[in-house]
């Protein structure tokens, strides 16, 4: 049986749509997550690193593919404004200063 790795985080792809598209940065650090994830590492071994590494280049790479190819009908959003936004409903939500 082959145990799953349970430290990688969810990565969450926001619904809205932004001026600024989904940076490469994290489509990778999404890729990299998902290939931890099915192979059951944390840390590779170097043997196993070409591999591992080529395996988060395909998919970063459909993944972009994936983006390029949507379409929505909703406005879209800038993505700061939407941050500070998020910021000022966490600030009255927990009270924070």
């Amino acid at each position: 049986m082959i145990k799953l790795n349970k430290k990688v985080r969810r990565v969450e792809i926001p619904q809205e749509v932004f001026l600024a598209v989904l940076r490469v940065e994290e489509i990778r650090a999404a890729a990299l997550q998902f290939v931890r994830k099915i192979s059951g590492f944390d840390k590779i071994s170097t043997i196993n690193a070409e591999a591992f590494e080529n395996a988060v280049g395909e998919i970063t790479l459909t993944s972009k593919i994936l983006f390029n190819s949507l379409t929505t009908n909703a406005v879209p959003k800038n993505r700061e404004v939407e941050s500070e936004k998020e910021r000022e409903r966490n600030r009255i939500r927990f009270g924070t200063a």
